[in-house]
């Protein structure tokens, strides 16, 4: 179950109840629920029969037996009701419906049957841990079949079979669920989430974003009724987010008054238990979860909201969260925001600003540790070259190097012989299907090469940590293959860039003809004129003799162009081919 929200890059923040997330197959289960299973049954917190009973789950797991662990989940579910553990009791029901996964045909079914049996059983504060779950799986259960429910005809007397179900009945039984989970609003207010202590997971130093069960429930609960999925039904008059007010301070928002036609909105109940929350926390003062809930309706009104001034208004939002708890840490998660804000508009001077900001708060806050990764990112240097393909020989050639944070890059011209081109073409090749060679690979290569050319350039950095670009000219070469290493000039090993182009006075165009041949047309790639006398090599596809399937096989032939500089091919047809032109001393491969 999702502890706190995820607007963070680092997990620190995050405290994970088990997954309450079960899908239509047995594959989830092993990627996701066995491995939190094992993870939860680590801590040493439990009593003495406890212990026994989870030991005995552990060993059953570990050799393969989900039947046998099932059996002890039922003992472990039996001692928790008798004792009125919650813990123990909602772990059991996670427990059950993993094994279940493994051990029933129609998996899913049996779950939901079975949750829902357990739903009717339990009494607070069980019972609404329980039906955040059912909502969650119904959730989850949508989101893996959304075609399916949005192809579906509207019932006015649904299925019993939440597989039949329609995309509106969907979404009203997950709404339903979650409204019962938060019925009991009062208890659940009363209610520590440390009663949960056991099952959830994650560092117990940021509970105190959610110190009541009614603050872990009602997140879980934002989580549906603010997703971009729950707005997929359009009624006539769907409920509108152009109120400025909704930007409001957490006084003002709590009161505010908030109708449509309609209320079957998720967007709009979402707001409603925004208020909720927020009445919550102002009557029952802890300015760090009310800061949290308002920072969160501030990040779902910046994308969602209609208002005219919607981004002013937000700015202005954090900054007054900001200005309220700035001797707190959750200070710091505005801060980033504030940050990430600018970092979204390219204004990354003023984003780096904000973020040194945090982390100079509050270093190891959530916020803070989110803006050093920030900080990270935009200060990170990266060098990148364009060249062209193929250039012509004895005339001055332009290239392009794209940087970011530099101020300076080492150029190196190759000229490689047709076995360093064949070595370099193994090593792209062990690349792009094993991922073997390193950079250091290429620049172990090169060391016993002498560069034909080399050049420092001087790259302009405004300091904005934006990517620039700037062209450079590499002097007349003769024809041949060429390889280009670019590199930092700190000799930083992970700031280099490595590309090949041909320098050849050879052109050609191709296409296939009506019996599916060849056809080659070479040219002076200065003058357009047509060559004659060039060698060709042609590596490409055929059919195979009398396959009526149109299988093909490898096949080659060479020949030599006409006066035309034409060359048809009688062997290779159409698809796939590689070509390698020769005039004397002239190679052009492609």
């Amino acid at each position: 179950m999702q502890y706190l929200i995820k607007r963070q890059h680092t997990d620190k923040h995050n405290l994970n109840f088990y997954q309450s997330i079960v899908m239509p197959v047995k594959q989830f289960f092993l990627k996701i629920f066995l491995p939190f299973v094992l993870l939860l049954f680590c801590s040493n917190a439990f009593a003495q029969d406890y212990q026994k009973i989870t030991t005995r789950i552990d060993s059953l797991v570990n050799i393969g037996l989900p039947k046998s662990a099932l059996a002890e989940v039922g003992k472990m579910d039996q001692l928790a009701r008798i004792h009125k553990n919650t813990a123990m009791q909602v772990k059991a029901t996670i427990y059950r419906m993993t094994f279940q996964s493994y051990l029933e045909e129609n998996s899913l079914v049996v779950i939901i049957d079975t949750l829902r049996s357990d739903i009717k059983n339990s009494v607070f504060p069980v019972k609404p841990v329980l039906q955040s779950i059912l909502a969650n799986m119904y959730f989850q259960y949508y989101l893996q079949n959304r075609w399916q429910f949005s192809q579906r005809t509207h019932l006015v007397s649904p299925y019993d079979d939440f597989m039949l179900w329609d995309l509106q009945t969907i979404f009203n039984q997950i709404s339903h669920q979650y409204d019962l989970s938060l019925q009991d609003e009062k208890l659940l207010q009363a209610t520590p989430v440390d009663i949960l202590d056991g099952v959830l997971a994650g560092n117990k130093n940021n509970r105190y974003l959610r110190p009541t069960l009614y603050d872990l429930l009602l997140h879980r609960a934002l989580d549906f009724f603010l997703a971009d999925e729950s707005s997929t039904i359009k009624p006539k008059q769907p409920f509108k987010l152009n109120n400025p007010d909704f930007f409001s301070d957490a006084s003002n928002f709590a009161q505010l008054k908030i109708t449509t036609t309609d209320t079957a909105s998720t967007i709009y109940k979402g707001l409603k238990y925004l208020q909720q929350g927020t009445r919550f926390h102002l009557q029952k003062p802890n300015e760090e979860a009310l800061a949290d809930l308002d920072i969160r309706r501030l990040e779902f009104l910046r994308y969602k909201s209609t208002a005219n001034n919607r981004d002013a208004l937000y700015l202005s939002a954090l900054q007054r969260i900001i200005t309220n708890v700035k001797n707190k840490p959750i200070s710091t998660d505005a801060i980033y925001l504030q940050g990430k804000y600018y970092q979204q508009r390219d204004s990354l001077v003023t984003a780096i600003q904000f973020f040194k900001s945090a982390t100079k708060a509050f270093p190891e806050s959530v916020g803070g540790i989110n803006s050093f990764v920030a900080i990270r990112q935009i200060e990170e240097r990266s060098l990148s070259a364009v060249v062209e393909q193929v250039y012509s020989p004895d005339k001055p050639l332009l290239a392009r190097i794209n940087y970011h944070n530099l101020t300076g890059a080492r150029v190196f011209i190759y000229k490689l012989s047709s076995s360093q081109n064949d070595q370099i073409n193994g090593y792209e090749k062990n690349y792009y299907n094993n991922n073997l060679y390193k950079p250091a690979d290429i620049l172990k290569f090169f060391d016993k090469l002498s560069p034909v050319q080399q050049m420092e350039l001087k790259l302009p950095n405004p300091m904005d940590y934006r990517t620039h670009g700037a062209e450079f000219k590499i002097n007349a070469l003769t024809a041949g293959n060429y390889g280009i290493l670019i590199k930092n000039t700190d000799n930083d090993t992970t700031l280099m860039h490595f590309g090949r182009f041909n320098v050849s006075h050879l052109a050609y165009a191709s296409r296939v003809n009506a019996d599916g041949h060849i056809q080659f047309t070479v040219t002076d790639r200065e003058t357009g004129i047509p060559l004659h006398g060039v060698s060709i090599y042609v590596n490409g596809l055929r059919k195979k003799n009398g396959n009526k399937y149109g299988e093909s096989e490898q096949i080659a032939e060479t020949g030599t162009t006409n006066d035309e500089g034409s060359f048809i091919t009688q062997k290779v047809e159409g698809g796939g081919f590689s070509v390698e032109l020769r005039l004397k001393n002239d190679v052009l491969k492609q």
